[in-house]
């Protein structure tokens, strides 16, 4: 049974009218189309007896029984919209480019977001340079963010091609750590180079151009082929005229 009680234009735009057949000593909490409706309950007793618990000003109506009512506020049409930021970088090491979700706003701090990339689950996307893909964001609380994007006009930061030597060589033949490696010697700006490894006196006991982690590598031997001892070496390698040195552990 739905009753409508008179008001005024103001109240009905801020509600909507539910009528509920409710039994006596009744709690719930309902949610209709765009209404919400608060936790309330009910008692038959002199005067009807009605209290909420939803924390905001409440619209009350009752028939003419100790049956029922209605208590609730009206929710904006739509859903709420995010603010998303977006961090574009390229790798310049493997020429790659990742685009990651950096940042959303303007939606409750407690939901959980759910991000997609072309209808795949995950918050980040590795995409050819010139190429659109489409972005939603669905919030627990009802917010939401579609887009297409094309990454071609996107900021993007160029990420460096750093170099790492690794500091410690075990040529052991376990498959872990048998060959000295220096990640991302292979790439193609750093392999104009020359490594050497030097012992505690300072005598170079190996050296190479053009070292790249695989054919040209340093096993944990000198420079004839022989077995070196465990100890601690030290390396100096000239990457396209930039120079660094440094120690490494040899321990088999």
């Amino acid at each position: 049974m739905l009753l409508i009680m008179p008001m005024n234009k103001q109240a009905l735009s801020l509600m909507s009218v539910l009528l509920l057949l409710l039994a006596a000593h009744s709690n719930a909490q309902i949610v209709l189309d765009r209404q919400v409706v608060s936790c309330y309950g009910m008692n038959i007793c002199d005067q009807y007896c009605l209290f909420s618990t939803a924390g905001q000003s409440d619209y009350i109506t009752v028939n003419g029984d100790p049956s029922g009512f209605t208590s609730g506020f009206e929710q904006p049409d739509g859903q709420l919209s995010l603010s998303v930021t977006l961090y574009t970088e390229h790798n310049l090491c493997d020429d790659s480019y990742v685009v990651t979700v950096q940042q959303v706003s303007e939606c409750g701090q407690n939901d959980v977001l759910t991000y997609y990339w072309n209808n795949l689950q995950g918050d980040s996307i590795s995409p050819p340079l010139n190429t659109i893909a489409t972005l939603q964001i669905i919030s627990s609380g009802g917010c939401s963010y579609s887009a297409q994007l094309n990454f071609a006009n996107m900021v993007i930061t160029d990420i460096p091609c750093t170099l790492e030597f690794f500091s410690f060589i075990s040529p052991n033949g376990d498959g872990d750590n048998d060959t000295w490696l220096i990640r991302n010697i292979d790439q193609q700006d750093n392999r104009n180079n020359t490594v050497k490894i030097m012992n505690r006196w300072g005598n170079v006991v190996w050296q190479a151009k053009s070292y790249d982690n695989e054919n040209v590598v340093w096993e944990g031997k000198d420079k004839n082929g022989e077995v070196l001892p465990d100890g601690t070496y030290f390396y100096f390698a000239d990457i396209n005229g930039r120079e660094y040195n440094g120690y490494v552990e040899l321990i088999r």
